[in-house]
């Protein structure tokens, strides 16, 4: 299935995916959102917001969920 991608750069080494069906409004709680950081020996570590990958989120509150 094709998602409307979101991605919002906070700094080098952070940043949040967002993906959505197509046409979705994104302040719309139908967003699933992961939050990844670059560590500095450059792991990679994702993490979901509310724990898990539904389509439940509003790409407008990314930066207030809890990850996990």
């Amino acid at each position: 299935m094709l998602y409307s991608k979101r991605i919002d750069f906070i700094t080098d080494d952070e940043l949040y995916k967002g993906e959505a069906v197509p046409g979705s409004v994104e302040s719309d709680a139908v967003w699933r959102i992961r939050k990844i950081v670059i560590a500095l020996d450059s792991d990679v570590t994702e993490t979901w917001a509310d724990g898990n990958a539904n389509f439940d989120n509003d790409w407008t509150d990314r930066l207030t969920l809890t990850y996990s």
